[in-house]
């Protein structure tokens, strides 16, 4: 498996790591992984670990993730996804705006504290 997805010690979050570069085709499996995940757990805070990886796709992928696939997908809205990534990887920035537009709480961050920090925050922003 290319990806691995585990409930964080204290029980807040899940916590989904990368093992290798993301395509359009991985995202909708960890998408679903995620989804499982939720049902399962009753958790619907997700920290997925990209760092050291990419994003293969194109920003047109991005866009029919946000706006098409994740919907399909069982996407909840009420969920809060933290996506870390490596400080010079863009290749993921778009995502962050697509879901925001699609009515989605997914936010980008380069740093790991800070994605922690956010998902657990009681706010609804």
């Amino acid at each position: 498996m290319d990806f691995d997805l585990k409930l964080e010690p204290n029980g807040s979050f899940a916590i989904l790591t990368n093992y290798k570069d993301v395509t359009l085709p991985s995202v909708i499996e960890r998408q679903r992984a995620m989804k499982m995940f939720a049902e399962e757990y009753g958790v619907y805070h997700f920290l997925l670990d990209t760092r050291g990886k990419s994003f293969s796709g194109t920003y047109v992928d991005l866009f029919r993730f946000a706006r098409k696939i994740l919907h399909k997908e069982g996407f909840d809205s009420t969920w809060k996804v933290a996506l870390v990534t490596s400080p010079k990887d863009s290749s993921h920035d778009m995502l962050e705006i697509f879901t925001h537009n699609a009515g989605y709480q997914v936010k980008i961050f380069t740093d790991y504290d800070e994605a922690q920090v956010w998902l657990t925050w009681k706010s609804d922003s």
